[in-house]
């Protein structure tokens, strides 16, 4: 599993079909769809900031793709 930790990432799709990762303290900025056609990632600590509320972000994702948020 690769692992992003204490980064910020923007623009569109910025891990577009990524999978088995563990993200600790990224932070995405502007942009939509961060995390779209992802699967088996482990959110830690993390902020969404852009078009959507990160809740709603994260939960819309989370059972679709396969994300465990800790």
């Amino acid at each position: 599993m690769q692992e992003l930790k204490d980064i910020q990432l923007g623009g569109e799709r910025p891990l577009f079909e990524s999978h088995h990762l563990l993200l600790d303290n990224v932070t995405i900025t502007d942009g939509e769809s961060a995390i779209k056609e992802c699967s088996d990632i482990i959110v830690k600590n993390c902020h969404f900031i852009g078009k959507y509320p990160t809740l709603i972000l994260l939960l819309g994702h989370a059972l679709h793709c396969g994300i465990l948020i800790t």
